[in-house]
């Protein structure tokens, strides 16, 4: 879309030619892009065009948590350049998307009723329904898991740290943390080794910031706050616990991505991407099944990226959920 700020009128207008542009864009790919509202908030699809024509075939739906801001509740350049693997996927005709959020948890509750209309309105598969979100959206994807466990049958958050940490929104303790161990619910989560939070390895102290943490950041600092931040996690996804002496002997591992990530995992790989080495560890949790992934990018800042989606994709799909009984279904390994 091409945008238009109007300075005189205080409003923001678009450019109807260059929209219906995009839109042909999309249909020329495959995707039939569509804005929708709900309960007056708007939402975004994106459906293979040949999903509609052959209705019969049911496909996953992966939900976006996308930015937003004060001027445009759902900003669909952001939308469709963060995520362009996944409209790729859509394409393909993996999938559909599902996009949109709102910056509180509460309001996030409208999701169930729009996924309810994309049911619908496209040939959706309710067993694979997929959530993922970048950053502080990363949180907010999980947050909606948790509160809807039976409807969402694995997540993927970007850009967030390894280790559950404490925000002012987001207490990873008490009521919340019970109801994260009482679900199942497969997660991956994908970050940069050179996020501006300095997350991996988790097994050192944090050589720098770009971003100075200040008094109250949620992001840990010292090594014993991202030991125990780590702790957490496998807490709320049922894993068996390490110590701190456990993180430390990463160090020395002969397996590069438990080096780079300083993480004790019981698989890991390095793979090569598009010019760049990512770094996958799998922990297994106690029932003996592979459902927590942490990968690491080289290089990489506060973004997601492409070859973090195609991951991501490699992971999600695994996972659907029996809609009478909630359990985890895992289609292959």
């Amino acid at each position: 879309y091409i945008v238009h700020f109007d300075l005189l009128k205080g409003g923001i207008t678009m450019d109807m030619k260059e929209m219906e542009k995009q839109i042909q864009l999309w249909k020329d790919m495959g995707v039939l892009y569509e804005n929708r509202e709900t309960r007056k908030r708007r939402w975004k699809a994106a459906v293979p065009m040949a999903a509609m024509e052959h209705p019969e075939v049911k496909l996953p739906v992966i939900a976006v948590m996308q930015e937003v801001n004060s001027a445009n509740e759902h900003l669909a350049v952001t939308e469709t350049s963060y995520f362009y693997e996944y409209f790729r996927l859509a394409a393909q005709g993996e999938c559909i998307l599902v996009n949109f959020v709102l910056e509180d948890f509460e309001g996030n509750d409208i999701l169930d009723d729009i996924l309810q209309e994309a049911f619908e309105l496209y040939p959706c598969d309710r067993s694979r329904v997929y959530i993922a979100g970048h950053s502080h959206n990363g949180f907010y994807a999980l947050e909606y898991a948790i509160r809807h466990p039976k409807q969402i049958a694995a997540v993927a958050t970007y850009g967030d740290p390894p280790g559950h940490v404490t925000t002012g929104n987001l207490p990873v303790k008490g009521e919340r943390l019970e109801k994260m161990k009482a679900m199942d619910m497969p997660l991956i989560n994908l970050s940069g080794m050179t996020e501006h939070t300095c997350m991996y390895p988790i097994s050192c102290q944090p050589e720098y910031f770009r971003n100075p943490p200040k008094t109250g950041t949620p992001h840990p600092v010292s090594l014993e706050e991202r030991v125990a931040s780590w702790q957490r996690r496998l807490d709320a996804f049922k894993c068996p616990q390490v110590t701190e002496a456990d993180i430390l002997a990463t160090r020395d591992s002969k397996n590069k991505a438990v080096r780079m990530t300083g993480i004790p995992s019981d698989k890991a790989q390095t793979i090569w991407m598009d010019g760049f080495e990512l770094y996958i560890v799998d922990i297994k949790n106690n029932k003996g099944r592979y459902w927590l992934r942490m990968v690491a990018e080289e290089n990489m800042p506060h973004n997601t990226t492409p070859n973090q989606q195609k991951v991501s994709w490699d992971f999600l799909r695994r996972f659907a959920r029996d809609l009478e009984t909630g359990e985890v279904i895992e289609l292959y390994e």
